[in-house]
């Protein structure tokens, strides 16, 4: 009867990638229902060449012309996204690999990201610094399942900071959920190459480009959520992407 409760106060949600089944997030349902009523089905990973990237896409593009009169010009290359039970996407984000390329935010900076977060007094190699943007949820919550999912999965790739550009809100939440970041750096919109036209009024709501240890991250919504990964596969596509010939925040 135990075992019968403790799996009914759960929810289980599978993460794929490109090549299948790759793992199951395991949440308190009660404790993730603080954050959100959305009950996903699934969470999706793929890459550049990945036919379904399609409508994720249009889904982040069409949020960000919608919120900001935003017009998205390349998408990163890996994506994650929520699912419903009738597959529509509740939710999507976008990361890149430092190691491979360049950042899109390190535009905003003077030096390189590795040199920055390492005046924490803590040895970080650029190969274990992942930028994730994009961000984009129809509401009610959902992006809490992102950041659960995609930290985790970020763990197991070797990956110790996530670096973002957040905006006012976006840090809000952040701070919300318990999590502790470094702020890097004003995102100043006169630092690209269009100035910032492109965007439309998204730097009207403050960006920050902020640093965040994916251990921390991870103890904290641990501790919110309860959550667990176990993974079906030994190796989760630690190159998943590709570099782009363009850059995106």
């Amino acid at each position: 009867m135990v075992a019968v409760l403790e799996v009914l106060r759960m929810l289980n949600i599978t993460i794929h990638g490109d090549k299948g089944f790759q793992a199951n997030l395991s949440l308190n349902k009660s404790m993730a229902q603080k954050f959100s009523p959305v009950t996903p089905a699934y969470i999706d990973i793929t890459s550049a060449h990945n036919g379904k990237r399609n409508n994720i896409e249009r889904y982040i593009e069409d949020h960000f012309c919608a919120v900001y009169g935003a017009y998205i010009q390349s998408h990163y290359p890996c994506l994650m996204s929520v699912h419903d039970q009738k597959g529509n996407i509740v939710a999507a984000v976008g990361f890149r690999y430092a190691a491979t390329e360049s950042l899109f935010l390190e535009q905003y900076l003077d030096e390189p990201i590795e040199d920055i977060v390492n005046n924490t007094h803590e040895i970080i190699l650029r190969k274990c610094i992942v930028e994730t943007g994009n961000l984009v949820s129809s509401g009610h919550g959902a992006s809490i399942f992102l950041f659960a999912a995609l930290n985790t999965y970020l763990a197991q790739q070797g990956m110790q900071v996530n670096v973002v550009t957040a905006t006012s809100s976006l840090q809000r939440f952040f701070r919300k959920l318990g999590l502790k970041s470094q702020e890097i750096a004003k995102a100043d919109q006169l630092r690209l190459s269009d100035k910032g036209v492109s965007w439309g009024d998204y730097y009207q709501k403050n960006p920050n480009v902020i640093a965040g240890k994916i251990d921390q991250i991870i103890a904290s919504l641990a501790k919110h959520l309860q959550m667990t990964l176990a993974t079906s596969l030994v190796e989760m596509h630690p190159m998943l992407h590709v570099p782009p010939s363009r850059r995106e925040a």
